[in-house]
């Protein structure tokens, strides 16, 4: 019976770290428990209003400073120094929220890094155009290169969202470089 119990609390264990996924841990559990405890309690299943709260918050977050960066590119009159050093600030931000936000849910995790890709890439587009004018190549060249920095960026942390852009997007970078 001790022994059991032990499994028990190793897989709740598991389940609390997300060590497991949470289908997995709840079948383990009825499993182990013939049925008479899942694991779910009602904090569990019930989410609080501080947790929902939180989760708008992040998310306001992430949207604001992604809105910044379309406000500093398109709508002020920055020199481009200052309108690149802008957005690279941006974007740290964005990433260290990400890691920052990782122990706290793993979906915030993804959604930062989303947008730090998506801030870096704008970034980047905006550099190039400023840098070489009237050379949409140049461009082109850029989303390739950013495409193959997602490529391994996806395949070497598993990101698959990473690994689909990238492909999508070099296969496309180089349908109009070579058109």
């Amino acid at each position: 019976m001790d022994r059991k119990k032990i499994i028990i609390n190793e897989i709740k264990y598991w389940k609390k770290n997300r060590l497991l996924p949470e289908q997995y841990c709840n079948f383990l559990l009825t499993l182990y428990t013939e049925g008479e405890d899942t694991g779910n309690n009602e904090k569990a299943m019930k989410p609080s209003k501080y947790s929902q709260l939180t989760s708008i918050l992040f998310m306001m977050i992430g949207m604001t400073l992604l809105g910044l960066t379309f406000l500093v590119i398109y709508f002020t009159d920055f020199s481009p120094l200052l309108q690149t050093g802008s957005i690279l600030i941006l974007s740290i931000l964005m990433f260290y929220l990400a890691f920052f936000s990782k122990s706290l849910e793993q979906r915030f995790f993804h959604f930062f890094i989303l947008l730090g890709a998506l801030i870096v890439f704008l970034g980047t587009i905006h550099v190039v155009n400023f840098l070489f004018p009237q050379q949409p190549n140049a461009i082109i060249a850029a989303v390739f290169f950013t495409c193959i920095a997602w490529l391994f960026v996806g395949k070497k942390y598993k990101l698959k969202y990473f690994t689909i852009s990238g492909a999508i997007g070099f296969i496309i970078a180089f349908y109009f470089l070579v058109i």
